[in-house]
């Protein structure tokens, strides 16, 4: 039998867990079928970017090409599905920086989107055809955007 403190810690543990409370950044994605491995995701949420409220999520891996999700933070709600465009609508880029490709259509399917963490699964298509796909989850750091 263990000690009361113990148990104490125990339930407090199983309590946070039922709760959702404990969050750790994960991404899945795959590209025309082959897994993608990434071990870094990190997310930002920006007050005032481009005039509103955005969020830019970003993975990277050691040999993997970095992938990159933009799009507005308002659009990101329980449920709702924002398309990815070359026209304004939320970005898709898989790439470094400066050669990087950006999907010309796809689709982000929000499943929580808060101002400090997000969570969500995403397809979408290149412009020689290939296809990514995958789920993304990461805590957002707060950026006020003001530069």
């Amino acid at each position: 039998m263990h000690s009361p403190a113990v148990q104490a810690v125990a339930v407090l543990l199983a309590s946070l867990l039922t709760m959702g409370g404990c969050h750790a950044p994960r991404v899945q994605a795959t590209l025309q079928g082959e897994r993608l491995r990434y071990d870094r995701v990190s997310g930002r949420y920006c007050e005032h970017c481009s005039g509103t409220e955005m969020v830019a999520v970003s993975a990277e891996g050691d040999g993997t090409t970095p992938l990159r999700l933009r799009f507005q933070f308002a659009s990101c709600k329980y449920g709702h599905e924002l398309w990815i465009s070359t026209d304004g609508g939320a970005e898709l880029e898989y790439g470094q920086a400066e050669r990087a490709e950006r999907a010309v259509e796809g689709r982000i399917h929000c499943h929580s989107g808060k101002k400090d963490w997000v969570d969500f699964s995403f397809w979408g298509v290149f412009a020689d055809g290939k296809r990514i796909e995958g789920r993304l989850s990461t805590p957002l750091k707060f950026d006020a955007g003001y530069d």
